[in-house]
């Protein structure tokens, strides 16, 4: 079976439980329903199917169409294709680091008056299908280093990601917002990313 349809008949399961839980129940049912929660409590089959969710999630962020984020990208758009390092996906760090280069060269001069990285802005980063997550740029001048936080960890766990799985990271003004976004998708292979420069959409 599916992983995706398996998590569907087990929420289909739970729901049926909860009405059950009103019910009374023979002693010869109530106690084959004990011995059914029990050994699905303590199975491991649950483990395996988060890490092959996780596994899936991986994939399609790899397998990534720039027509699923096309849509969003507004102006002052720039990508840099890098891979993750063993900081990036730490759970101690639940940051990822952006490569100064590509701050100072493509991300300091779109910055509005408004916008202060010192003390964190508020952004919209997508995956490869277009999904939003939540999180801030900040900047540490103590350090000069530049980083998306508060949300990557959530990132990084739905999608299974690993030191040296490779990315591309994007960065623009919202269409329709202005407002400033990121993307974290697979890499573009070299013929898309020879006609995205054509169309002029990167910087």
């Amino acid at each position: 079976m599916d992983i995706f349809a398996q998590e569907h008949a087990k929420y289909d399961a739970a729901t049926t439980l909860v009405h059950m839980s009103r019910q009374v129940l023979e002693p010869y049912d109530a106690n084959n329903l004990r011995k059914i929660i029990r050994n699905t409590l303590y199975a491991k089959e649950p483990v395996v199917v988060v890490d092959e969710l996780k596994k899936r999630r991986m994939l399609q962020l790899q397998k990534f169409s720039f027509e699923n984020i096309r849509d969003y990208i507004g102006t002052d758009c720039a990508y840099v294709p890098r891979d993750l390092t063993n900081s990036d996906v730490l759970k101690q760090q639940s940051r990822l680091r952006i490569p100064t280069d590509f701050c100072k060269a493509n991300i300091e001069p779109i910055l509005r008056k408004d916008e202060n990285p010192e003390d964190g802005i508020s952004v919209t980063v997508y995956d490869s299908e277009g999904k939003e997550y939540l999180m801030k740029y900040k900047c540490w001048t103590s350090t000069g280093s530049c980083v998306l936080i508060s949300g990557w960890k959530d990132f990084v766990n739905y999608h299974g990601l690993k030191e040296k799985d490779p990315f591309g990271l994007w960065v623009f003004r919202h269409a329709q917002t202005d407002n400033l976004c990121f993307a974290v998708t697979g890499q573009l292979d070299e013929e898309t990313l020879i006609q995205i420069k054509k169309e002029g959409i990167l910087m």
